[in-house]
């Protein structure tokens, strides 16, 4: 006899009963051919169960079915079972889009398009809007803000150079010119640079040119090198796409990366501000700010506007 090849809109439980009644095999005499369970042949064909691929294979010598044929309409049944689980239509029509390679996989994370991108730009503009009016009507708390996330954020970032500092030691060293005994002359002079950098910064400014910030890091950072950075725009795009390239250029210095996030941020109105929610991850080449705008800076503007 020869062997049935399906057509692709034949349902699948529907195909296994009518080949069976074709070759005139009753429910019994498929279950012995196929080793399976009656019960489990007629749940098959009623669609309350869909087989394993170990069943296709059988039912396939047993209906005299094409097999591969048969794994296809398997496939789709599959496919057709999750995405009828999942409620929301656009995820169903984005999975099948991807699947049909009418979208590129990529896309869905794309900092420019991505819903949690969006928002993100939302909390940016907002939280500047806030920066502006506290700046503006609290000059004194403005001051006291930006001192106190400058130190910790030089605590931050010497701490992701390996060189942790405890806040009380480092206010020491800072703002009262003392030394700590304890911690090496090169922790403190990393101390100092890191600090310097991050005031050099500050005191330029909006007005600051890339040459000017470039030249800032360098006094840091010596094999720093003006790559991609043109910082006359801003959003997390471009946020992400800095991190990116120095994260390519100095993959082993997380440290530098986010002296370079922070400068942005601070050339565009945001006062530098303690790292305190865990850094992303060196793979990662989205910033995801609502996660590391410090907690205290975000009370302080909700208190004060």
């Amino acid at each position: 006899m020869t062997k049935f090849v399906m057509s692709a809109n034949v349902m699948l439980a529907s195909l296994l009963k009518e080949q069976r009644i074709e070759n005139n095999l009753s429910i019994a005499e498929v279950a012995v051919r196929t080793r399976l369970d009656p019960s489990l042949i007629s749940r098959f064909e009623s669609g309350k169960r869909l087989p394993t691929r170990d069943h296709i294979q059988r039912l396939s010598a047993a209906l005299l079915l094409d097999e591969e044929a048969l794994m296809v309409s398997w496939l789709v049944e599959k496919l057709n079972k999750v995405l009828d689980e999942e409620k929301r239509e656009e995820l169903r029509q984005k999975a099948l889009d991807i699947v049909n390679g009418n979208m590129n996989h990529e896309k869905l994370f794309a900092p420019k398009t991505s819903k949690i991108a969006l928002s993100q730009e939302k909390i940016i503009n907002n939280a500047l809007i806030a920066l502006e009016q506290l700046r503006a009507h609290e000059p004194e708390n403005w001051k006291r803000i930006c001192a106190r996330g400058k130190l910790r954020l030089t605590r931050d970032l010497c701490a992701l150079s390996g060189n942790p500092w405890e806040e009380t030691a480092l206010q020491s060293v800072i703002e009262e010119g003392k030394t700590q005994p304890n911690i090496d002359f090169q922790a403190h002079l990393q101390l100092h640079g890191m600090h310097e950098v991050l005031s050099r910064v500050e005191e330029q400014g909006k007005s600051a040119s890339a040459q000017e910030i470039h030249a800032t890091i360098k006094r840091l950072y010596p094999k720093w090198k003006e790559s991609h950075w043109v910082h006359e725009t801003f959003s997390l795009a471009h946020l992400a796409q800095v991190w990116k390239e120095v994260q390519e250029n100095y993959p082993n210095d997380s440290a530098l990366a986010w002296l370079v996030v922070s400068i942005h941020l601070n050339h565009n109105g945001f006062p530098f501000f303690s790292l305190s929610k865990k850094p992303i991850n060196d793979e990662e080449d989205m910033i995801y700010l609502s996660e590391y705008l410090g907690d205290w800076l975000l009370t302080e503007i909700r208190r004060v506007v």
